[in-house]
């Protein structure tokens, strides 16, 4: 999953700007760049306005683990030119894990939103109003390290950095068990829909003149004209029919996360779960994750985690998103990186052994793939290996265009017939078996993609999952 380091910072801008040249903004960033086509024509993207009469409650999300080993970490602070980012050092890994994320995680970057006025700064809503922050008599220790006058002015300007020491991730994160989370995007370009976002329901304190040291951060290099970083925020996009879960119980006759165990998973979505988004429990997930503070306007609704005595003089309106990358242990994953090497195992049931003949689902001009080896599996004693969803595959093609025949192609697999468990417990199968032929680094040869492709394979090849209609 890319991040801020790995994309291009500079053709693209949150707001209009005095330039040499055209540079696009949120509307167009779809248009200008063929790869950034899910800015555009995407249906899961994000940010979204939240209605809480949309939220489905599910008993079955976890509070969030947080595990710094117990040790402090040292970043680097960027100005990116776009936002404030903070990358930790790879020596002090942060790994977070539990509430809907199937594996583990590893902090990636943290990186920071905030508006020009009190009134705005944060790039998801709820219905229809940003999100407060609260001046408090108890402030957030990492925060201060984070932006107080000494550390902030080192980085005025764009690519200006500073390197922080003795950070405590666990200082940032507020003390709550309750979240609300759905599947989108991630809000700069190219906008992949690998993401997960979790709102946290508590907020986190910044101080008016953290506020305003914020809003003195240069977007452009020091010779030439200042202009505030501030309103770095994407517009809210379309939620359409994805689901919004939490595990704020907001009401006692509120609406159970309902099972919805499909029997036979259709390509076309349902009215009310579009994807086959299976239900209860956490879905695998890769890709970033949100921190942001949900207060509601409905307090009686919604469990209030505030203070009692917070100070509410002082609206902030910033917003932080933690960017993580999935790792795989000793107990998050078997010898094919399926489940665990000890105690409880999870694995993907293998349906596709080397001989069979899948379906090729991309544009390409093949019809079907066979299947001839499975790569990374070594051979064993009377025994074929197989592959499944998500697992990258040596095949030919035995229909389709000369052109593409007796040739060997790498393949992944993007969904099967047999049927398979996720970690949630939920039990799924698609109506045939299917793939799309890559390059060696996971690329597609084609440009789009015919029916769904299974969230495993999604999270596994962001790239393919750029080009999917749907992901079940």
């Amino acid at each position: 999953q890319p991040i801020t380091s790995k994309l291009d910072e500079g053709w693209w801008a949150y707001k209009d700007v005095v330039q040499e040249s055209f540079v696009p903004v949120p509307s167009f960033w779809g248009l200008v760049n063929s790869a950034w086509n899910l800015c555009t024509i995407g249906k899961r993207q994000s940010p979204i306005d939240i209605e809480t009469s949309h939220m489905i409650f599910d008993p079955y999300l976890t509070p969030l683990r947080l595990n710094t080993a117990a040790r402090k970490m040292a970043g680097t602070m960027y100005n990116t030119g776009k936002h404030v980012s903070l990358r930790p050092d790879k020596a002090h890994l942060v790994n977070i894990s539990g509430g809907p994320l199937g594996y583990s995680y590893r902090l990636e970057e943290v990186r920071l939103h905030f508006g020009s006025e009190d009134s705005q700064g944060s790039e998801h809503l709820l219905n229809g109003q940003g999100f407060p922050g609260e001046l408090s008599e108890n402030s957030n220790a990492f925060l201060n390290r984070m932006l107080n006058r000494d550390t902030i002015t080192r980085i005025n300007y764009k690519h200006d950095a500073f390197l922080l020491m003795g950070l405590n991730m666990a200082d940032l994160y507020p003390d709550t068990t309750r979240y609300i989370t759905y599947e989108g995007s991630i809000t700069i370009p190219p906008c992949y829909e690998t993401s997960t976002w979790i709102l946290i329901n508590k907020p986190v304190y910044v101080t008016q003149m953290q506020m305003h040291s914020l809003r003195l951060l240069s977007q452009n290099e020091p010779y030439k004209i200042f202009m505030s970083m501030s309103d770095n925020t994407r517009p809210t996009q379309p939620l359409l029919q994805r689901c919004i879960r939490t595990n704020i119980n907001f009401s006692k006759q509120g609406r159970d996360c309902p099972n919805n165990r499909a029997l036979r998973p259709q390509y076309r979505a349902s009215s009310l779960f579009p994807r086959l988004y299976l239900l209860p429990a956490p879905p695998v997930t890769l890709s970033s994750r949100s921190r942001s503070k949900v207060s509601d306007k409905h307090s009686a609704a919604l469990p209030s985690d505030l203070a009692p005595n917070t100070m509410k003089r002082y609206v902030s309106c910033i917003r932080f998103t933690v960017f993580l990358k999935k790792i795989f242990t000793s107990s998050t994953m078997s010898k094919r990186g399926r489940g665990g090497s000890s105690g409880a195992k999870f694995r993907i049931s293998l349906g596709l052994p080397v001989g069979a003949v899948i379906n090729c689902a991309d544009n390409t001009g093949a019809k079907n793939l066979y299947i001839i080896s499975v790569k990374g599996i070594k051979g064993r004693l009377n025994r074929l290996p197989a592959a499944g969803v998500g697992d990258m595959v040596m095949a030919t093609v035995k229909k389709g265009k000369p052109e593409l025949r007796k040739k060997v192609h790498p393949a992944v697999v993007i969904r099967q017939r047999k049927s398979y468990r996720r970690k949630d417990g939920v039990f799924l199968y698609f109506e045939d078996n299917a793939g799309v032929i890559v390059n060696n680094k996971g690329e597609m040869k084609g440009s789009a993609i015919t029916g769904p492709v299974a969230k495993e394979c999604a999270d596994l090849w962001p790239r393919i999952a750029s080009n999917a209609g749907s992901i079940a």
